[in-house]
């Protein structure tokens, strides 16, 4: 059942990448929540209490920073293949696949948070 909502979430977002690349408010903050639902479901799969815990005290500054992590379409379109794999991995049974593939995505989403900080430095003190 984890890995069906998986795709279904991941098939929803490929669907709203024509109302992102026209720049449709409505299909961005819809990507967003689906972005969110994506990741609650992975984490809450595990059945772990402190997982759980840790996930629900941290979910407000994932959501803000998922944010920033799809600028133009195509990175959108990137993002929803990279959770396509992250559920096709699980439903082959490649656990260790699907780790690596999370962990690449949020290496990635770490990078662009660090790289729109930097440039808000730079135009704060300019």
């Amino acid at each position: 059942e984890v890995v069906q909502d998986l795709q279904e979430i991941s098939q929803v977002m490929e669907q709203l990448l024509p109302g992102i690349r026209l720049h449709d408010t409505n299909s961005l903050t819809s990507f967003h929540v689906h972005e969110s639902d994506f990741h609650k479901v992975l984490v809450r799969s595990n059945d772990n209490i402190i997982l759980d815990a840790i996930y629900e005290n941290l979910s407000p500054l994932l959501d803000q920073s998922l944010a920033f992590a799809a600028m133009t379409s195509e990175e959108y379109e990137k993002k929803v293949r990279e959770y396509q794999y992250i559920a096709e991995a699980l439903s082959n049974g490649q656990t260790d696949l699907a780790v690596a593939l999370v962990l690449v995505n949020l290496t990635n989403l770490k990078k662009k948070i660090e790289s729109h900080a930097e440039k808000n430095s730079r135009v704060a003190f300019a």
